[in-house]
């Protein structure tokens, strides 16, 4: 019947359908990055102190778009510029309300002027963070739902072995840990 032709299109779509959308924090306590946001410059994601920080989805097909319709395309070194769609890296997820790229939540703030560069590996003078997920229509600031989009591989700049940050969720390089009441603390 037609009305099941609906539910059925309805349903397909929510199942080929990009997450919802959100913000992200960074959060690494006693650091300089402790609730940092995340913003583009020059072409570069950096986490700091910057109001007009944008909104991203993970796309159904695992790669990180964000509001100003680019997309994260992490480079060899780990650092993840802002680039086409063709170019986009995939592998992005949200995994018990923190951003994860390759499986692993662990991010890394590598210090520069007035700004700290967004990366997947850690290099000199970089700081281990977790990027929580926050639920940009909520006024409780609530974490976003878990996603996984459907991507074929790791990543369409990056081979798997560059695709994952060496860190885990519960220990983000060794430097970040998570209580036993969700709060993530500094070792």
């Amino acid at each position: 019947s037609k009305l099941t032709s609906i539910a059925l299109l309805a349903l397909i779509q929510k199942v080929l359908a990009d997450s919802q959308t959100f913000g992200v924090i960074s959060i690494h306590s006693g650091s300089a990055l402790q609730y940092a946001s995340l913003f583009a410059k020059d072409g570069t994601l950096v986490l700091g102190s910057y109001q007009n920080q944008f909104t991203m989805v993970v796309t159904d097909d695992s790669k990180l778009k964000f509001s100003d319709d680019k997309y994260a395309v992490v480079q060899t070194d780990g650092t993840i510029k802002e680039g086409s769609e063709s170019d986009a890296s995939t592998g992005f997820a949200i995994s018990e309300g923190r951003l994860t790229y390759g499986g692993s939540s662990g991010f890394y703030g590598i210090e520069g002027q007035g700004a700290y560069t967004l990366s997947t590996k850690t290099a000199d003078g970089a700081t281990g963070v977790a990027l929580r997920t926050v639920d940009t229509t909520s006024s409780t600031g609530a974490v976003v739902a878990d996603f996984s989009g459907n991507a074929s591989g790791s990543s369409s700049k990056a081979s798997s072995s560059e695709a994952a940050a060496p860190a885990t969720s519960a220990s983000v390089g060794g430097a970040v840990s998570q209580i036993g009441d969700g709060q993530v603390q500094a070792t």
